[in-house]
């Protein structure tokens, strides 16, 4: 087996964990440990007809999604003999790796027992009421169904008795197996028979041996924990616990202590985009992973920086990353060049998504079903300012091995307040803006107004421009001191311009207040860039919270 195909097993024995240890009401899944290829699945929801289903994992999965196939004999318009139409099973359109297997088989049993149907093609386009379609007593093709007399020999389905107890179910009994366990009432006993043992308390315990009963618990047993006891909400805050286990591989579904994480990059144009979610090399290079889980294609892959030993691990070969990322969107110069261009186009999105939710927020009809625009904003918020402080703090690790970045920062800011506004040496304004998240020098009225200016004279072509807004009137000055006329024309033809800025100074703002600590004494300090970076590590590149509503 080579190691690429152990990756793929490991996720697949971690998808059938997770249903033993966990499993899903209404779901039952039958495991032979002779054939990991196979499985039956059982969805039997209360007060419904149960069914049998088959699973086949290929050695692929989870790039492609398992083959499911039906044997019971179930009236519904989305099964044509043993094969069932449903999205999640089509690695064409909709199934991404980063679904688990029990994601499907929750939708499995969403796609057989919902009470409407959701119909793409035909007469039937639309909804379809499921009660409604089983009185017709028709499968897919409009044929009648037989009685459904399958019986599995595997799994006991179908059988006239009760299923039978099976170690390779996934409803397995986890009581106590011994008898000296249980106290007369039934519940466990942790009490020892030695009459002078002394009980050690949670609160007695340091944070290292509460760290790794952490580390045993699943999410939700953690999050119960934490509500039953505040030092494990402490715990949990303080060393980012949730937020860890969140970094993982979507597709390996593995962290950054096993694996060298990133994420995929799109080049369209001269435009840098990614949907930042976090992709293994591994995953990217050897298994060819070339979609977001949304379905963006990407075709580079950028290593976070994300801890100090998975920094440690890739950043020898960061800058062949970078290269590739630099020649496919033209962008000039060092690494440092590639990250400002992505960082404005983080917030380019976010500025065209804020416009438009603005247009269309005013035709909001909850009635019709709509996302209030928002909430639709606040999570575009919350993606890009988390993308931002991602690529910030690799910003921040590489400025502080590589001192030319911020010196050359602190030098073009320099320039520029002293009057220097030459494309050659400030190509985009929101270069500068990010170039002052490094950079000593201090952001004063002046600067912020030089900005604006620039802004609006670097607009003046492409607003007279027939093939900008074709305002050649523009191009013949009043005689007036004032024209109410221009000034209105010029704001309305910026507005592009100004809310990219707005956003790009914004988000500034936001990231610059992380750079002053608060002391004992009530002062405030200046946090150098290696103890930002190294906060930025702490939390695992993760804004500050609150980050999001101060956006």
């Amino acid at each position: 087996m080579t190691p690429d195909q152990q990756f793929l097993l490991k996720r697949r024995l971690k998808d059938l964990n997770e249903l033993r240890d966990k499993p899903y009401p209404g779901i039952r899944l039958h495991i032979d440990d002779a054939d990991l290829n196979n499985a039956c699945l059982v969805l039997e929801p209360e007060g419904e007809t149960p069914l049998h289903l088959t699973l086949h994992f290929s050695k692929s999965y989870p790039l492609v999604p398992p083959d499911i196939t039906i044997q019971s004999s179930v009236s519904h318009p989305n099964v044509f003999d043993d094969r069932i139409c449903i999205n999640i099973l089509s690695s064409r359109d909709g199934y991404t790796p980063a679904y688990t297997l029990k994601g499907i088989c929750i939708q499995m049993l969403s796609f057989f027992f919902s009470d409407s149907i959701e119909q793409m093609y035909g007469e039937n386009g639309g909804k379809v009421d499921r009660k409604q379609w089983q009185g017709t007593g028709a499968d897919g093709y409009g044929d009648l169904v037989t009685k459904d007399t399958f019986q599995c020999n595997k799994c006991g389905f179908g059988a006239s008795h009760s299923h039978p107890a099976s170690d390779q179910d996934v409803e397995m009994s986890d009581a106590p197996t011994s008898e000296s366990s249980l106290t007369s009432n039934g519940a466990s006993s942790t009490t020892s028979a030695d009459p002078s043992h002394v009980p050690t308390r949670l609160i007695d315990m340091p944070q290292e041996l509460l760290l790794v009963i952490c580390d045993h618990l699943d999410d939700e047993s953690l999050l119960l924990a934490a509500r039953a006891w505040n030092g494990f909400g402490r715990v949990m805050r303080q060393y980012n616990i949730i937020r860890t286990r969140e970094l993982q591989c979507f597709t390996l579904k593995q962290g950054f202590n096993d694996l060298d994480l990133g994420i995929g990059v799109h080049i369209k144009g001269k435009s840098i985009q990614s949907e930042f979610d976090i992709l293994s090399q591994t995953a990217f290079k050897n298994l060819q992973v070339r979609r977001s889980i949304q379905g963006l294609s990407f075709e580079h892959w950028l290593p976070l920086p994300i801890a100090q030993k998975h920094w440690l691990r890739v950043r020898n070969g960061i800058d062949n990353h970078f290269k590739g990322i630099s020649s496919a969107a033209n962008v000039a110069g060092s690494a440092d060049k590639v990250i400002y261009s992505f960082m404005n186009e983080v917030v380019v999105k976010l500025s065209l998504e804020a416009k438009d939710l603005d247009t269309r927020g005013r035709g909001f009809n909850s009635f019709d079903g709509d996302e209030p625009p928002k909430s639709t904003l606040t999570a575009a918020s919350e993606k890009a300012i988390e993308s931002y402080f991602h690529l910030f703090h690799l910003l921040l690790c590489l400025a502080c091995e590589r001192p030319e970045i911020p010196n050359e920062a602190n030098n073009t800011i320099k320039s520029f307040i002293a009057g220097s506004h030459d494309k050659q040496k400030v190509p985009d304004l929101g270069h500068l803006l990010i170039m002052i998240l490094i950079s000593e020098v201090d952001v004063t009225p002046e600067l912020i107004k030089a900005i604006i200016e620039e802004a609006v004279t670097r607009n003046v072509v492409w607003m007279l421009d027939k093939r900008g807004r074709d305002m050649a009137e523009l191009s013949f000055l009043e005689t007036s001191a004032v024209s109410g006329y221009r000034l209105q024309k010029t704001f309305e033809a910026s507005k592009t311009s100004y809310r990219l800025l707005m956003f790009l100074n914004v988000m500034r703002k936001v990231v610059r207040s992380t750079r002053t600590h608060k002391q004992e004494d009530g002062s405030l300090k200046k946090l150098t860039l290696a103890e930002l970076r190294d906060q930025l590590f702490d939390r695992h590149g993760a804004p500050p919270n609150g980050a999001a509503a101060k956006l």
